[in-house]
């Protein structure tokens, strides 16, 4: 009779005669971390018994000819058995033990363990299984998966024996099998995990978006809610200021209409910044429509110069028109586009080229096509753009060297990261070229068709 399971052993119940230095020695490999990791990423630690592993057992039995046989995985402190087969309770029904135990020497080997006898061996014969299972002779080959051995495929017998090697090559062919089944439920616990952690950043994911759409939405409420409520009074104050320059109310002296002027100006500036955030709005919030037919691009190069002309007579700003890189003079350059919303990008392109050219400057426009697209180019010899500055002009709330623009020409930073967006909105792009203390470049790209 096989004698009966005991409690967990004690390193001072094995007796004076092993090696302290040793014990601890075998501890310290036994709870590797990275054997450990590898271990317990196979998800067999006291796992369902399993027909596959099983039947391995009852043939290394059959095989060999002996009382038990084992499928042993060694964890930090114990050894948990996937199979057991020739034992009865209570190693059946807790498939597991407390170590040291001969599987733990085996997890230390690349080579099968072979111990004809036990007892008679000075190195084994203290292991506590010698006594409480009468392990009279022992064979075990490694389990190794990702480089880590994790475990022992053994065979056992109540009496000395001497292994042959038939019999050892044939727990090893056993084992080959036996690992194949550990390697594919490391590999499906795995696949398992990696799909368990994109579904976490998935959900993370979507919750995020969530959490950011409420959070635009929030925003660009607040700013159409915002600008609407600070256009009420400005219109009132605007159109007071009207009425009071017109003499409606009576007689304004000089004086005072030098002040209504200044009223007017700063009230128009105001309302321009609030049509910037208006907009912005509407873009961020994608509610912004456009009317998409062929465009005439001299035409709407024409409407947005007449519109500035006033501006540009203030600072005698010159304009020209070229006809850029076509090698076609007469060309009729048309683009498929909208076009308010062209003569809206090219306003404020103009706007933005007179307002950074110096006095009695230039500005002039160009004209190219390319492929499948026609390029609008409004040009100025300014001030530029610095090099580390150049890929921040098309961001929301960005102005340039703010500091020494004048105040009349600042603004809230949104005119060229609508007029950015306005054109991707047209399947077209804003692109920019410049050079600091030479001048600047902005090109609108338009499709053609």
């Amino acid at each position: 009779m096989v004698a009966p399971l005991s409690d967990t052993v004690s390193v001072q119940e094995i007796g004076n005669e092993l090696d302290v230095r040793e014990i601890g020695l075998r501890q310290a490999k036994i709870q590797d971390p990275a054997r450990l990791t590898a271990l317990h990423a196979t998800g067999l630690l006291d796992s369902e018994v399993e027909e596959v592993f099983d039947r391995l057992t009852r043939i290394a039995v059959r095989l060999l000819g002996v009382p038990a046989a084992f499928i042993s995985l060694v964890d930090a402190d114990r050894d948990f058995y996937k199979s057991a087969c020739g034992f009865g309770e209570p190693l059946a029904g807790e498939r597991q033990i407390a170590g040291p135990t001969f599987c733990h020497y085996t997890v230390q080997r690349t080579t099968p363990l072979v111990i004809p006898d036990t007892a008679g061996d000075p190195e084994y014969r203290n292991v506590p299984t010698v006594k409480t299972l009468g392990v009279a002779a022992y064979v075990g080959v490694p389990l190794t998966v990702d480089g880590q051995t994790i475990g022992a495929f053994c065979a056992i017998d109540t009496h000395p024996r001497k292994w042959t090697g038939d019999e050892v090559d044939t727990l090893v062919e056993l084992a080959a099998s036996a690992q194949r089944e550990v390697e594919l439920r490391a590999a499906v616990s795995k696949a398992q995990t990696a799909l368990s952690e994109l579904e976490s950043s998935r959900r993370e994911l979507e919750e995020r978006t969530e959490q950011a759409e409420t959070a635009n939405k929030a925003k660009s409420g607040f700013l159409s809610m915002m600008s609407h409520e600070l256009r009420t009074p400005l219109n009132a104050i605007t159109g007071y200021a009207d009425i009071l320059t017109m003499g409606v109310k009576g007689p304004v002296n000089e004086g005072q209409l030098d002040y209504l002027e200044r009223i007017l100006k700063a009230s128009r500036h105001l309302q321009g910044l609030i049509g910037d955030v208006l907009e912005f709005a509407r873009i961020d919030a994608r509610s912004v429509n456009y009317s998409v037919d062929t465009v005439i691009i001299d035409d709407v190069i024409h409407d947005a110069v007449e519109l500035v002309s006033p501006l540009m007579a203030e600072r005698e700003i010159t304009f020209t028109r070229e006809n850029g890189e076509s090698p076609e003079r007469d060309v009729g350059y048309r683009a498929y586009a909208d076009a308010d919303r062209v003569r809206q990008i090219l306003i404020n392109l103009l706007a933005n080229a007179i307002k950074f050219s110096p006095k009695g400057g230039r500005v002039w426009a160009t004209r190219h096509l390319r492929k499948d697209f026609v390029g609008i180019g409004i040009g100025d010899r300014g001030r530029g753009i610095p090099p580390d500055r150049l890929h921040s002009v098309f961001e929301p709330f960005v102005q340039i060297d703010r500091e020494s623009t004048a105040a009349k020409f600042q603004g809230v930073g949104l005119g060229l990261a609508i007029c950015r967006e306005l054109a991707l909105g047209m399947r077209g792009d804003l692109v920019v070229e410049s050079t600091e203390g030479v001048g600047s470049t902005f090109t609108l790209w338009l499709p053609t068709r």
